[in-house]
């Protein structure tokens, strides 16, 4: 069940498994001058910064109970929603209405619905100031003349629930990129749960969407809202190759129990994720469960909110910690820094779509072209560490690396790219791949495509959402991207720039 991914005759299809990426797509490698810089920084690593750290942690075990004293029980505070009396949300003036257009992301979502869609779509951009709005609206305009009198603004802040309320009795659904989402998310998706406003945000919080589930999934799931989380880069292409693989499995008669992910990704932080990255580490999200376990695994009762899923139908991660040679993959792997949000996706898709009657194990790892590339970005990760767990370092990381609205390059994002190859066990035996490539960068640019896309599938393909071949969650509900959108989501991605090879079994080379 572990053998090596075969090369086949096949492997001249564009985005098969085992085929080279595309000409001019080259993974990020290190020079030998900059990998002995690398052999340098590490030596520092363990040498200062390493005795640093464990002489604070020491600090601050010591000293948190003269600071803090005991911890002090904290109820579960009562759910911030209720269903409200409110128009069909397919009735409504608005199909998109876009959250955060003055931000990085959120320009570049405004900008993909102008120049894909223009007044093709009833949409708003929405945000707290007039004057970024305006001048964001000058270049769409600039790109579609015609939204000049087509596209409307709205001023909306994260704490005035009169705006937002007014704001989701327009819209059929409302799409956001304002993060950190524990920040400003919150009260957004209460009141489109409460107005039965569809939701879709690229937020990559788990511990946040925990709390939106026990909060809000009783009140979407009676109003018929479908509140879907992690409809970016986090975490849609995993999300979506897992459910492929286990259909796939499934339709050989057989149940996936295994899933192997391998990334081969370009792509460059921007200041928003950077200050999401700080912000959940230094204001964490503490939020008891009023379920009496975790609300990833929420499934669906018919009968009412929903329980448990059974014993042990759940998600087991084995997330690669260290650099390593993958014989499954043939090539040099380390950890992905999304991985964990990733595996939690799947937890929850897995919940509610019950791919396997057993625990499904997923493995991802992300993709180096050598062994020199591997041990740089693992140098990185030290002291990105390094910057989360001392003030001071935190505090002149900020200083350097972008603030909240700067984001790469147009070039820079030209040059990204994210090839995901799934490989799926069955409990049989049944061993299968499937693939899915974004052909630009995925952090941001592919990003707002799918947050789009999302949005439109929510406010345009209902009917193939309930209808489709792919399993998806009924009515309303706290999903992620499977659960809740499934093959209609897939199908707008691949028409809209998006490769996959789609489940093949594997059949191993004569010895």
């Amino acid at each position: 069940m572990s053998s090596p991914l075969v090369k086949s005759s096949e492997s001249s299809r564009p985005f098969a498994p085992d085929a080279p990426l595309p000409a001019g797509c080259n993974l990020p490698d290190t020079s030998w001058l900059g990998f002995l810089g690398y052999i340098l920084g590490l030596l520092i690593w363990i040498v200062i910064l390493l005795p640093i750290m464990l002489v604070w942690q020491l600090i601050k075990l010591l000293t948190k109970p003269l600071c803090c004293g005991p911890k002090k029980k904290q109820d579960t505070p009562a759910p911030e929603s209720a269903p409200v009396e409110a128009p069909a949300a397919s009735s409504r003036a608005l199909e998109i209405v876009l959250v955060g257009a003055t931000g990085f992301t959120g320009k570049l979502a405004a900008k993909y619905l102008a120049e894909r869609y223009g007044t093709a779509v009833r949409w708003a951009i929405a945000g707290r100031s007039q004057k970024k709005l305006e001048a964001v609206k000058q270049e769409l305009v600039a790109l579609d003349p015609a939204l000049e009198d087509h596209l409307e603004l709205m001023i909306v802040t994260a704490d005035s629930k009169e705006q937002i309320t007014q704001m989701c009795l327009r819209t059929s659904v409302v799409i956001s990129t304002v993060g950190p989402f524990a920040r400003y998310g919150s009260l957004l998706v209460a009141v489109c749960a409460s107005t039965g406003t569809h939701y879709a945000d690229i937020t990559g919080e788990i511990a946040w969407v925990r709390e939106m589930i026990d909060r809000h999934h009783l009140t979407a799931s009676e109003t018929g809202a479908r509140i879907v989380h992690c409809c970016g880069h986090d975490s849609v292409p995993w999300d979506l190759l897992t459910q492929q693989l286990a259909e796939g499995i499934k339709s050989q008669g057989d149940v996936l129990n295994k899933v192997s992910m391998f990334d081969q990704i370009n792509a460059n932080a921007s200041g928003g994720t950077i200050e999401t990255l700080f912000h959940s580490l230094e204001k964490p999200v503490r939020h008891k469960s009023s379920l009496g376990f975790d609300p990833l695994l929420l499934k669906p009762d018919e009968k009412g909110p929903g329980h448990a899923v059974e014993e042990g139908l759940s998600v087991k991660s084995s997330i690669r910690s260290f650099l390593g040679y993958s014989q499954e993959f043939n090539a040099w792997v380390g950890p992905f820094v999304m991985a964990m949000c990733n595996v939690n996706v799947v937890k929850r898709s897995n919940a509610v779509l019950g791919y396997s009657s057993k625990v499904v194990e997923y493995h991802e790892s992300k993709v180096y072209p050598g062994f020199k590339a591997g041990f740089a970005d693992m140098v990185q990760m030290l002291y990105f560490g390094a910057a989360m767990a001392l003030p001071p370092i935190m505090w002149i990381a900020r200083k350097v690396l972008p603030s909240p609205g700067e984001g790469p390059s147009d070039q820079q994002m030209a040059q990204g790219f994210l090839k995901v190859t799934g490989i799926g066990y069955g409990e049989n035996g049944t061993q299968g791949t499937a693939t899915i490539w974004f052909p630009t960068d995925p952090g941001y640019k592919d990003t707002a495509r799918m947050l789009v896309e999302s949005g439109l599938t929510l406010a345009r393909d209902m009917d193939k959402i309930q209808g489709a071949p792919h399993a998806v969650a009924k009515g309303g509900g706290v999903w992620m991207p499977a659960c809740g959108m499934g093959k209609a989501l897939l199908d707008r991605l691949l028409e809209t720039g998006c490769e996959a090879e789609p489940f093949t079994l594997v059949v191993e080379n004569p010895k």
